[in-house]
């Protein structure tokens, strides 16, 4: 997790959840799930439209 941190550059983990699922969209409902989450928010980079999440 520390190489993982230096090269990404990712200084606070509190937050940071890795996840290993077929696709992205599974990943994120079976996390949610697990942690009963009311609300996910996801941040992307240069995308538009949550569909690219997904894609």
């Amino acid at each position: 997790m520390e190489e993982f941190q230096k090269k990404f550059g990712i200084k606070d983990i509190s937050t940071l959840h890795i996840r290993n699922a077929l696709n992205e969209e599974r990943g994120i409902l079976s996390f949610s799930q697990e942690v009963d989450a009311q609300m996910v928010a996801l941040v992307t980079y240069r995308r538009r439209g949550i569909s690219t999440v997904f894609s």
